[in-house]
């Protein structure tokens, strides 16, 4: 077995974001200023949800629109250390975290804002090894859903049927579908309809146990849900996590196994709602246009913008792009 390459693992991931970011900037910070100044919060991204930027640049939207002060840390420089911890590395991984938990720490926030449930479940391995505002972070869901009273929804240009797909069974999850069905409801113009729990996935669709189901289990779990919704006229089934995102997508075209459905993440519709403009699901896009060759075309532009080998590119889109699975 070839040994696990951290290299290719966190470059595909700073790669994808570089080359599939709708706006001219990243709207993070992979490394912090030499003075950073204060924040009131910090907004910590994690790694992977990189893949699917667009998820990112509408988050930094609404968090602008709604007016706070804040700073948006991701990508591999500021990893949580699971993919150490989940090969036995237990010291690199510790290192990692608490490298990154410094960098926190640097601006001075009141608060710590989390996206990634791969990096909350990391920091409830760690137990009491934790900082003291890692230890008393919130999920971004919540985080809206405290401040409700500052979201001014616009009713949809037509009313809408949506589901979420949710995860059920650990305490995180639980209070994520509950905040993000509260945020939902909260549009003029969508009605919510539940959908059975996916509790045998585990935390979100990159967990690992989702390795241990036996051959083509999850692939039917997913048809299966999305089949539930189709048969309850949902038009939208809404993710609350970007792995899930990743996974689900195919379903977005009726050339697809999983059938015909619309694919998004929640913070687009509370974008939409908002009136804020959307950033293209440029992740979408390419994994159904399936051809490496066709995406390397499209991405041409971008490859010559940044500067970096067409041969690197190629590589990371056959890794992203060939595969119906990345973790995390």
């Amino acid at each position: 077995m070839q040994p696990f390459s951290y290299a290719d693992y966190f470059g595909q991931i700073s790669l994808l974001g570089d080359l599939l970011l709708d706006g001219a900037e990243r709207p993070w910070l992979s490394t912090i200023p030499a003075q950073p100044q204060q924040r009131q919060y910090v907004v910590w991204l994690g790694c992977n949800v990189l893949r699917t930027v667009h998820i990112v640049e509408t988050l930094d939207d609404i968090l602008r629109r709604l007016g706070f002060d804040y700073v948006m840390l991701g990508g591999p420089a500021n990893c949580c250390g699971v993919q150490h911890a989940r090969r036995g590395e237990t010291e690199a991984g510790r290192k990692l975290a608490w490298n990154t938990f410094d960098k926190f720490d640097a601006f001075a926030p009141e608060r710590l804002l989390f996206w990634c449930p791969s990096c909350d479940h990391r920091l409830n391995g760690m137990g009491d090894d934790l900082s003291e505002l890692t230890a008393q972070r919130q999920h971004v869901t919540e985080f809206f859903v405290e401040h409700l009273d500052r979201f001014d929804f616009k009713p949809l240009a037509r009313p809408l049927r949506v589901a979420l797909h949710a995860h059920t069974g650990t305490p995180q999850q639980d209070k994520d579908a509950v905040a993000t069905r509260k945020l939902l409801e909260r549009i003029p113009g969508i009605e919510v309809v539940d959908l059975p729990p996916t509790a045998e996935l585990g935390f979100h669709c990159a967990d690992p146990k989702i390795a241990q189901l036996p051959a083509g289990q999850f692939g039917q779990i997913l048809a299966d849900s999305v089949a539930a919704a189709e048969a309850l006229g949902v038009e939208t089934l809404v993710t609350i996590y970007h792995a899930c995102h990743r996974e689900l997508v195919p379903s977005d075209s009726a050339d697809e196994v999983l059938g015909g459905i619309r694919i998004e993440n929640y913070v687009t519709l509370l974008a939409r709602a908002l009136g804020l403009p959307e950033h293209e699901d440029r992740f979408k896009h390419f994994a159904h246009l399936g051809s490496p060759a066709a995406i390397i075309a499209e991405l041409e532009p971008r490859i010559e913008q940044l500067g970096v080998s067409r041969e690197r590119v190629e590589r990371v889109v056959a890794a992203q792009f060939g595969t119906t699975s990345t973790a995390g």
